[in-house]
Protein backbone atom coordinates (compact mmCIF):
# COMPACT_ATOMS: atom_id res chain seq x y z
CA UNK A 1 0.00 0.00 0.00
CA UNK A 2 2.91 2.33 0.73
CA UNK A 3 4.10 2.03 -2.90
CA UNK A 4 0.73 3.21 -4.19
CA UNK A 5 0.78 6.23 -1.88
CA UNK A 6 4.28 7.07 -3.09
CA UNK A 7 3.10 6.76 -6.69
CA UNK A 8 0.16 9.08 -6.03
CA UNK A 9 2.44 11.62 -4.41
CA UNK A 10 4.97 11.42 -7.26
CA UNK A 11 2.23 11.78 -9.86
CA UNK A 12 0.86 14.87 -8.13
CA UNK A 13 4.33 16.42 -8.01
CA UNK A 14 4.89 16.06 -11.76
CA UNK A 15 1.27 16.41 -12.88
CA UNK A 16 0.98 12.86 -14.21
CA UNK A 17 -1.85 10.35 -14.53
CA UNK A 18 -1.74 7.12 -12.53
CA UNK A 19 -2.52 3.96 -14.47
CA UNK A 20 -3.53 0.71 -12.76
CA UNK A 21 -3.24 -1.51 -15.78
CA UNK A 22 -2.31 -5.10 -15.02
CA UNK A 23 -3.84 -7.96 -16.95
CA UNK A 24 -6.69 -9.78 -15.15
CA UNK A 25 -5.30 -12.67 -13.12
CA UNK A 26 -7.81 -15.12 -14.59
CA UNK A 27 -6.40 -14.57 -18.08
CA UNK A 28 -2.81 -14.83 -16.88
CA UNK A 29 -3.46 -18.09 -14.99
CA UNK A 30 -5.45 -19.61 -17.86
CA UNK A 31 -2.72 -18.81 -20.38
CA UNK A 32 -0.04 -20.10 -17.98
CA UNK A 33 -1.92 -23.36 -17.39
CA UNK A 34 -2.57 -23.84 -21.11
CA UNK A 35 1.11 -23.26 -21.91
CA UNK A 36 2.16 -26.29 -19.86
CA UNK A 37 2.46 -29.83 -21.22
CA UNK A 38 0.59 -32.53 -19.28
CA UNK A 39 3.76 -33.75 -17.61
CA UNK A 40 4.58 -30.20 -16.50
CA UNK A 41 1.03 -29.72 -15.19
CA UNK A 42 1.29 -32.90 -13.14
CA UNK A 43 4.72 -31.88 -11.85
CA UNK A 44 3.47 -28.41 -10.91
CA UNK A 45 0.42 -29.77 -9.08
CA UNK A 46 2.63 -32.27 -7.26
CA UNK A 47 5.07 -29.51 -6.25
CA UNK A 48 2.27 -27.28 -4.97
CA UNK A 49 0.66 -30.11 -2.99
CA UNK A 50 3.99 -31.19 -1.48
CA UNK A 51 4.75 -27.57 -0.63
CA UNK A 52 1.43 -27.25 1.15
CA UNK A 53 1.69 -30.54 3.03
CA UNK A 54 5.35 -30.48 4.03
CA UNK A 55 6.30 -28.77 7.29
CA UNK A 56 8.02 -25.46 6.71
CA UNK A 57 11.56 -25.21 8.05
CA UNK A 58 11.96 -21.63 6.88
CA UNK A 59 12.51 -19.30 9.80
CA UNK A 60 11.41 -15.66 10.01
CA UNK A 61 15.05 -14.59 9.64
CA UNK A 62 15.62 -16.55 6.44
CA UNK A 63 12.28 -15.29 5.09
CA UNK A 64 13.36 -11.68 5.65
CA UNK A 65 16.79 -12.34 4.11
CA UNK A 66 15.25 -13.90 1.00
CA UNK A 67 12.87 -10.96 0.55
CA UNK A 68 15.67 -8.40 0.76
CA UNK A 69 18.06 -10.20 -1.56
CA UNK A 70 17.77 -10.52 -5.30
CA UNK A 71 15.24 -13.33 -4.86
CA UNK A 72 13.02 -12.14 -7.73
CA UNK A 73 15.68 -12.97 -10.27
CA UNK A 74 16.49 -16.25 -8.54
CA UNK A 75 12.80 -17.14 -8.84
CA UNK A 76 12.86 -16.38 -12.58
CA UNK A 77 15.96 -18.51 -12.98
CA UNK A 78 14.36 -21.47 -11.18
CA UNK A 79 11.12 -20.99 -13.07
CA UNK A 80 12.86 -20.89 -16.45
CA UNK A 81 14.67 -24.12 -15.59
CA UNK A 82 11.72 -26.07 -14.14
CA UNK A 83 8.83 -24.69 -16.22
CA UNK A 84 10.22 -22.72 -19.18
CA UNK A 85 6.83 -22.49 -20.90
CA UNK A 86 5.50 -20.43 -17.96
CA UNK A 87 7.87 -17.54 -18.67
CA UNK A 88 5.91 -16.36 -21.71
CA UNK A 89 2.46 -15.91 -20.06
CA UNK A 90 3.66 -15.02 -16.56
CA UNK A 91 6.51 -12.66 -17.40
CA UNK A 92 6.83 -11.60 -21.04
CA UNK A 93 3.13 -11.22 -21.85
CA UNK A 94 2.50 -9.31 -18.63
CA UNK A 95 5.47 -7.02 -19.29
CA UNK A 96 4.05 -6.24 -22.71
CA UNK A 97 0.53 -5.79 -21.31
CA UNK A 98 1.77 -3.39 -18.62
CA UNK A 99 3.68 -1.36 -21.21
CA UNK A 100 0.65 -1.34 -23.50
CA UNK A 101 -1.67 -0.18 -20.74
CA UNK A 102 0.73 2.59 -19.75
CA UNK A 103 0.88 3.88 -23.32
CA UNK A 104 -2.68 3.41 -24.43
CA UNK A 105 -4.95 3.57 -21.39
CA UNK A 106 -7.88 5.96 -21.67
CA UNK A 107 -6.52 7.66 -18.58
CA UNK A 108 -3.40 8.49 -20.58
CA UNK A 109 -5.02 9.74 -23.79
CA UNK A 110 -4.55 13.42 -23.04
CA UNK A 111 -1.68 13.22 -20.63
CA UNK A 112 2.02 13.59 -21.34
CA UNK A 113 3.17 11.87 -18.14
CA UNK A 114 2.15 8.62 -16.54
CA UNK A 115 3.06 6.99 -13.24
CA UNK A 116 2.79 3.22 -13.13
CA UNK A 117 3.45 0.96 -10.17
CA UNK A 118 5.09 -2.26 -11.34
CA UNK A 119 7.07 -4.94 -9.60
CA UNK A 120 10.85 -4.91 -9.68
CA UNK A 121 10.89 -8.15 -11.64
CA UNK A 122 8.86 -6.58 -14.45
CA UNK A 123 10.82 -3.33 -14.71
CA UNK A 124 13.32 -4.35 -17.42
CA UNK A 125 10.67 -6.13 -19.48
CA UNK A 126 8.26 -3.19 -19.35
CA UNK A 127 10.99 -0.73 -20.34
CA UNK A 128 12.00 -3.01 -23.21
CA UNK A 129 8.38 -3.34 -24.37
CA UNK A 130 7.92 0.44 -24.23
CA UNK A 131 11.01 1.03 -26.33
CA UNK A 132 10.37 -1.83 -28.76
CA UNK A 133 6.68 -1.06 -29.48
CA UNK A 134 6.22 0.01 -33.10
CA UNK A 135 2.53 0.66 -32.60
CA UNK A 136 1.40 -2.62 -34.17
CA UNK A 137 0.54 -4.28 -30.87
CA UNK A 138 -3.04 -5.55 -30.75
CA UNK A 139 -5.09 -5.73 -27.57
CA UNK A 140 -6.29 -9.26 -28.33
CA UNK A 141 -2.66 -10.42 -28.47
CA UNK A 142 -2.31 -9.38 -24.85
CA UNK A 143 -5.52 -10.62 -23.26
CA UNK A 144 -5.95 -13.85 -25.14
CA UNK A 145 -8.82 -15.08 -27.21
CA UNK A 146 -11.62 -17.39 -26.29
CA UNK A 147 -11.84 -20.38 -28.57
CA UNK A 148 -14.51 -19.88 -31.19
CA UNK A 149 -16.81 -22.84 -31.44
CA UNK A 150 -17.60 -22.68 -35.14
CA UNK A 151 -19.24 -25.41 -37.16
CA UNK A 152 -15.79 -26.47 -38.41
CA UNK A 153 -14.62 -27.08 -34.85
CA UNK A 154 -17.73 -29.10 -34.05
CA UNK A 155 -17.30 -31.13 -37.21
CA UNK A 156 -13.73 -32.00 -36.29
CA UNK A 157 -14.82 -33.10 -32.81
CA UNK A 158 -12.59 -30.49 -31.16
CA UNK A 159 -15.08 -30.13 -28.33
CA UNK A 160 -14.92 -33.87 -27.60
CA UNK A 161 -11.13 -33.75 -27.28
CA UNK A 162 -11.38 -30.72 -24.98
CA UNK A 163 -14.05 -32.44 -22.89
CA UNK A 164 -11.88 -35.54 -22.48
CA UNK A 165 -8.82 -33.46 -21.56
CA UNK A 166 -10.85 -31.51 -19.00
CA UNK A 167 -12.25 -34.75 -17.58
CA UNK A 168 -8.75 -36.24 -17.28
CA UNK A 169 -7.44 -33.06 -15.62
CA UNK A 170 -10.35 -32.95 -13.16
CA UNK A 171 -9.89 -36.65 -12.35
CA UNK A 172 -6.18 -36.16 -11.59
CA UNK A 173 -6.96 -33.11 -9.42
CA UNK A 174 -9.67 -35.10 -7.61
CA UNK A 175 -7.29 -37.98 -6.90
CA UNK A 176 -4.60 -35.62 -5.63
CA UNK A 177 -7.08 -33.83 -3.36
CA UNK A 178 -8.44 -37.15 -2.07
CA UNK A 179 -4.89 -38.37 -1.32
CA UNK A 180 -4.17 -35.10 0.46
CA UNK A 181 -7.36 -35.44 2.51
CA UNK A 182 -6.49 -39.02 3.46
CA UNK A 183 -2.98 -37.95 4.46
CA UNK A 184 -4.29 -35.13 6.67
CA UNK A 185 -7.03 -37.33 8.17
CA UNK A 186 -4.60 -40.14 8.93
CA UNK A 187 -1.73 -37.98 10.20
Amino acid sequence: MCKFRAARKASEEVGAQIVLGDRPIEITLERAWNSLKWTEKLSLVTSVVSGITSPSAMSQKSLKESSTSDSTFQLYEKLSYSYPSLLQPLIHERDTYLAWSLKRSKAVNKSKRVVGVIGKGHMNGVIYALLADWGDLRFRDLVGQRPSWSSNDAASNGWVVRLLKDLMRDTVIGIVLWALYEQIKGG
